[in-house]
């Protein structure tokens, strides 16, 4: 089991999971987490060792409700950090070094010019991607709109596809890879400012682009 572990979870030095919870009904989960040929990068991620009551499916659902209290501690210790860096980049951002931004529709724009390094996304934005035709154009106009709203869609132009972006962007990420994502709660003062200040969609960029200070609720067309 130790080997396996080793095998699964450790890509060159790293180990490539937040944590490792052992559950188990007698001492063996104990026995492993003690084990001296366990690799000490796996032991030191143990969040966890855990008594459960049952084995197979019944056990595993009682392991997980008893791992809530920690999990719950993982994701908000997570946004902190995450909002930390966002929030220390924000503050040595100049106007020739802007590698961040903010708001859905300079987000939108910085996908589009594959500048991403991280987005971070309140679990609860709300807000939706327009497919429209365009007889002038081969390809369909994009529009994104915000708190709900429907866009005015110009003469000749019709829907081609509704779709609620916070489940477009994980598609989108899970299609491409190309930059990390965080989704966040409202857990943590952090994240609650995130939400209130900068409309609960922010981007850590690779490299510095033009990006508008301040947005107000509307449609945003690319």
């Amino acid at each position: 089991v130790s080997e396996l572990l080793k095998n699964l979870f450790i890509l060159g030095d790293q180990v490539i999971v937040q944590g490792f919870f052992f559950a188990g009904c007698g001492f063996m989960k104990n026995n492993l987490a003690n084990f001296i040929h366990l690799d000490k990068r796996i032991k030191e991620k143990i969040l966890q060792i855990i008594d459960v009551a049952y084995g197979g499916e019944n056990g595993l659902h009682q392991a997980i409700s008893c791992a809530s209290s920690t999990l719950n501690t993982l994701s908000i210790k997570r946004e902190i950090d995450i909002l930390s860096k966002f929030y220390e980049q924000l503050l040595i951002d100049t106007e020739t070094s802007n590698k961040i931004c903010y708001g859905l529709k300079n987000v939108v724009q910085a996908l589009q010019l594959s500048a991403v390094s991280c987005i971070i996304v309140w679990c609860d934005l709300k807000a939706t991607r327009w497919a429209l035709s365009d007889p002038d154009e081969k390809e369909p106009t994009v529009v994104v709109c915000n708190n709900d709203g429907s866009p005015e869609i110009p003469f000749n132009h019709h829907v081609i596809s509704q779709q609620d972006f916070f489940e477009w962007i994980l598609e989108f990420y899970v299609l491409n890879h190309t930059f990390e994502l965080f989704i966040i709660t409202e857990q943590s003062k952090e994240s609650k400012q995130f939400v209130s200040g900068f409309s609960g969609i922010g981007a850590i960029l690779k490299y510095p682009i033009h990006c508008e200070d301040t947005e107000s609720d509307g449609e945003y067309e690319y």
